[in-house]
């Protein structure tokens, strides 16, 4: 059995895949096949969350507070709750901990209290419990702002873009978690909030579909999101991942013409990577395609002298 590898999700979270095996008693399989990319972080998921979201912060501060209509002593004060907010928020991006954010909570809290009718609050409490992770909470306040605010102002725009973020967080916490039908559905909700193409929601749709060993759909959807983002990283990762996922179920099952082109889909994005060669050498080995067999072997073997599979499968060749 391979070892487990690694697919990046959006936010930097990090699912398993448990790659399958394939039928053979003398053909040596490449103990990992794997693209090594570097995270797009080595911070935990919260801190990519949270600097994306300063810049939404900054946004929503200089743009939406002119439109309450809360007297000028109400302003004042949220707008210093929200400043104990994104302290903590700078914070946590430079010490990479997370930091109390108790202060402009209990403000928050308050001021909202005060004036349940105004979205602005709503939207800025639903902003802190998006940062703490606390997805039922945020979830209900950013609905609320977007009831009160019924589309007349930016808070509409800007509580619909939040929404949608905690829904794929609160969505992937499900899949860590395998409860897929309510990740779905969290999926589908935040798909039904803005029915825009959104590559993050694409992604999150493959990484349901691949936990779930459907290699087939997180093919289309990882392919989706990496088509909209060919410069994220993790959004190139899943998608070559899942093309060799695929490939190796269907050598698996021995569906070897479907194996190759997935395979070969996948080098197009690792043309030197000595495991995937083996890969595609194996499929030929098993349709017999030896000469194209024999080339992959050796092309694995010039970028990797010690690669023990190309060598012993190469060795079956010439025998």
């Amino acid at each position: 059995m391979k070892k487990k590898q690694n697919i990046i999700v959006n936010k930097s979270a990090v699912q398993e895949i448990n790659p399958s095996e394939t039928k053979s008693d003398n053909i040596v399989q490449t103990p990992t096949l794997i693209n090594r990319i570097s995270n797009f972080s080595k911070s935990n998921p919260l801190i990519i969350l949270i600097i994306s979201l300063s810049f939404a912060f900054l946004l929503i501060m200089i743009g939406l507070l002119a439109s309450s209509e809360q007297g000028l002593e109400w302003k004042n004060s949220i707008q210093i709750a929200n400043a104990y907010v994104k302290t903590a928020i700078t914070d946590t991006i430079k010490t990479e901990k997370t930091k109390n954010f108790k202060k402009g909570e209990e403000q928050l809290v308050k001021l909202v209290g005060e004036a349940p009718t105004e979205p602005f609050g709503h939207l800025s409490i639903g902003l802190l419990y998006l940062v703490t992770e606390r997805h039922d909470s945020s979830i209900r306040e950013l609905r609320q702002a977007l009831t009160l605010d019924n589309g007349k102002t930016n808070t509409s725009k800007f509580a619909s873009k939040l929404l949608i973020n905690v829904m794929i967080n609160k969505a992937n916490s499900q899949i860590n978690n395998k409860d897929f039908a309510a990740a779905e559905k969290s999926i589908n909700e935040a798909s039904n909030i803005d029915r825009e193409p959104n590559a993050e929601l694409y992604g999150m749709k493959g990484i349901l579909y691949y936990n779930q060993n459907k290699y087939d759909s997180s093919v289309v959807w990882f392919r989706a999101a990496y088509d909209m983002s060919p410069t994220n990283q993790n959004f190139k990762r899943n998608y070559t991942t899942a093309l060799i996922s695929k490939a190796n179920s269907d050598l698996q099952a021995e569906k070897y013409s479907e194996a190759l082109i997935g395979f070969q889909s996948a080098g197009q994005f690792l043309p030197k990577n000595p495991d995937l060669l083996n890969q595609i050498g194996i499929v030929n080995l098993k349709m017999k395609k030896f000469d194209d067999a024999e080339i992959c072997f050796k092309n694995a073997l010039k970028i990797n002298p010690g690669h023990a599979g190309a060598k012993m499968n190469l060795s079956l060749i010439k025998k």
